[in-house]
């Protein structure tokens, strides 16, 4: 059956959530509170379809076609009629820079960055945090290379996508705190407030000083070079290698991951930046709070944060190290532990000034972010076209989905499957970490995990 449109209409104009507003106060002059996906391509991409795709994948998502407005007492997120979304075309070489800043109280929040190097093809999707996260991001760009291949295809653009439901979007910031699955954990949320009070209260070091002030000691987002993203991939008999070597030491494959780029940063940290002592490192960790009652919905923010905290001692014994790590996290998702920084969030927007004061700190909230975005376009339908997918007439070579970095935060990892494949994806701030040195970190990462996936038990080959 054809899909029609839906109709966002009466929906708007909708309040801005808690989290919303966090990550509209988030974002300042220094650090863009940006989400990215850059996808390489090969063959030739047919622009007049590509700009139908897009702008009929904007009408899936309606918060990607809104801008925020203040009323006065509040902020609300107002439709911007007839928007079609800015695609600069003319880019050469991998570089996409200039990359346009968001006012997303002038414009709805997604730009698109199109252009060549010699037979291959690049866009770069340029989201405002306060539109979506980053499995929204996904949502709106998979969309898109769903439609883009209907289209090239002479199919109904929407086929194989699911239907959304408007009337979900008003729920978006419902944490559902009265469900059987969370009132079953209610005695254990003690633990979360734990690991609230220690976010708070314990100093993370970070791998880089963090400014005092902002733009005097660091200048503002360099659009030249900004966002800087490089990712790589672990083949086929590696991501194999790995996940055997998960599985024989019962504990998930992304606790695997983790627990090498914990490693990682350590040894870094002493062999590379020459710093000694114990210090704790922290890793941001996003995670999802969705659940199959949102599998409607369309691109939103609802992701929360976690922190894992770990010192030099606590990787001393490595078998021990990676069984709590997997143990911890499975708790943190288990318990849904995760809603207590929501919660958290959701108190200091209802007290006055310290939502803003909160996002203005340019206090070291973590060492680095860790995220795994599972499968981001395995599930689409797309046909196959040898280790990868191919959309209409373009094949995929590679793709990066990444978050913002954040003061004393510099590097964002991400990790995604991809068929038979593990893609890694870094984000980090070229004005505290050159680029040969984050290429060396993603090399020490990429490295530790090939040497882990032959040795021993872990061998498949």
């Amino acid at each position: 059956m054809k899909q029609t449109r839906p109709d966002w209409t009466r929906l708007f104009p909708l309040r801005l959530t808690s989290m919303e507003r966090f990550h509209l106060l988030d974002d300042n002059p220094g650090y863009y509170n940006g989400t990215f996906a850059k996808f390489e391509f090969e063959g030739e991409l047919d622009p007049q379809l590509a700009q139908q795709a897009l702008d009929l994948a904007i009408h899936r998502h309606p918060l990607v076609h809104a801008r925020v407005e203040s009323d006065g007492s509040r902020l609300n997120w107002v439709r911007v009629p007839d928007f079609q979304l800015p695609v600069d075309w003319q880019r050469e070489a991998t570089d996409y820079g200039p990359t346009r800043r968001i006012d997303i109280f002038r414009e709805p929040g997604v730009h698109v960055y199109v252009g060549s190097d010699r037979d291959s093809k690049f866009m770069l999707f340029h989201g405002h945090h306060t539109t979506c996260d980053g499995i929204g991001g996904v949502q709106f760009t998979t969309d898109w290379l769903t439609i883009y291949d209907n289209l090239v295809h002479q199919r109904e653009p929407f086929a194989g996508l699911p239907r959304l439901d408007p009337g979900m979007l008003p729920q978006r910031n419902k944490l559902r705190m009265f469900s059987r699955r969370y009132l079953k954990h209610l005695w254990k949320q003690p633990v979360g407030l734990f690991g609230a009070v220690k976010f708070i209260f314990r100093k993370i070091r970070p791998l880089y000083p963090v400014p005092e002030s902002l733009p005097e000691s660091l200048p503002d987002w360099q659009p030249d070079a900004q966002p800087a993203i490089t990712g790589t991939w672990l083949d086929v008999a590696t991501t194999a290698n790995l996940r055997k070597h998960a599985l024989d030491r019962q504990v998930a494959f992304n606790t695997l991951l983790m627990s090498e780029f914990f490693l990682c940063l350590q040894d870094w940290r002493v062999e590379e930046l020459a710093q000694t002592g114990d210090d704790w490192i922290r890793l941001i960790v996003p995670m999802s709070i969705r659940d199959l009652s949102d599998r409607r919905q369309s691109a939103i923010n609802r992701a929360t944060i976690v922190q894992v905290d770990r010192q030099r001692k606590d990787f001393q014994d490595r078998d021990r190290f990676l069984a709590r790590l997997d143990r911890e996290i499975a708790i943190i998702r288990g318990w849904q532990l995760s809603k207590i920084f929501l919660l958290a969030i959701r108190a200091m927007a209802a007290t006055p000034g310290m939502l803003a004061r909160s996002s203005a700190s340019r206090k070291c909230r973590g060492t680095a972010v860790y995220t795994n975005l599972s499968e981001p376009i395995g599930r689409l339908g797309l046909p196959r076209h040898g280790d990868s997918f191919a959309a209409g007439n373009l094949r995929i070579k590679s793709f990066d989905y990444a978050g913002p970095i954040r003061p004393g935060t510099p590097i964002y990892l991400a990790i995604q499957k991809h068929l038979e494949r593990t893609r890694v994806s870094m984000h980090y701030d070229p004005r505290v970490i050159v680029a040969s040195q984050a290429e060396k970190l993603l090399s020490s990462y990429i490295k530790r995990l090939k040497a882990l996936a032959t040795s021993g038990d872990g061998n498949l080959d």
